[in-house]
């Protein structure tokens, strides 16, 4: 990739994360949507265009434009992408008869935007298996604190995770255990992708 490439890839990237981050930080249901994965999930999507626009090329590199931090909100924001489309659509659909616009934004444009980014662009570094697990703790720390806020003030974000609306307890921890695999499984697979790529540039 030339200079100029590499300096419109930057302005790219800048836009797309300040338009991502700002769209999502002036609508009106943005203190509603804290506690949804998609909402944060996205942030991290934002942030990570924004930061890797402004500041490429650093020796140090802030975390949220490192390879590691890439791979583990594309695994996020993947996981946004298909729970909200094998699962979730007929949901809010029979809820607010449509799908939203900000519902196509969150959970089909970014995902297929972040996920095809990750898989064209090579990592700078070659990815190391021990910081695998590093990408998992999002999502149990999002789970415990999902947990322990439904606890206290009797609110989860999704009906898949809520013990009001899960027929047995058996099938409550089922569907966790089902969320963190298929975490763990995407996160496999894309640090996988990545090595390859890393390999196949550096060879």
């Amino acid at each position: 990739m030339n200079h100029y490439q590499k300096k419109t890839t930057r302005i790219i990237r800048t836009l797309i994360g300040a338009s991502l981050l700002l769209y999502i930080f002036t609508n009106a249901k943005m203190e509603y949507w804290l506690p949804f994965y998609t909402f944060q999930t996205n942030v991290f999507v934002g942030l990570w265009y924004l930061f890797s626009g402004l500041l490429p090329g650093k020796e140090k590199p802030c975390f949220l434009i490192t390879d590691s931090f890439k791979g583990a909100i594309t695994t996020y924001i993947t996981i946004t992408g298909l729970v909200y489309n094998l699962v979730l659509i007929p949901v809010e659909i029979a809820y607010v008869g449509y799908i939203p616009f900000v519902s196509v934004v969150t959970h089909m444009i970014v995902p297929v935007m972040m996920v095809t980014d990750f898989i064209i662009t090579p990592p700078v570094k070659k990815p190391q298996w021990k910081k695998l697990p590093l990408w998992l703790t999002y999502p149990i720390v999002y789970a415990a604190i999902t947990l322990l806020n439904g606890a206290i003030n009797d609110f989860y974000p999704y009906p898949f995770i809520d013990p009001g609306q899960v027929n047995t307890t058996a099938q409550l921890v089922f569907n966790y255990i089902a969320l963190f695999l298929i975490h763990l499984g995407l996160a496999g697979l894309y640090f996988f992708i990545a090595r390859k790529k890393w390999q196949k540039t550096n060879n």
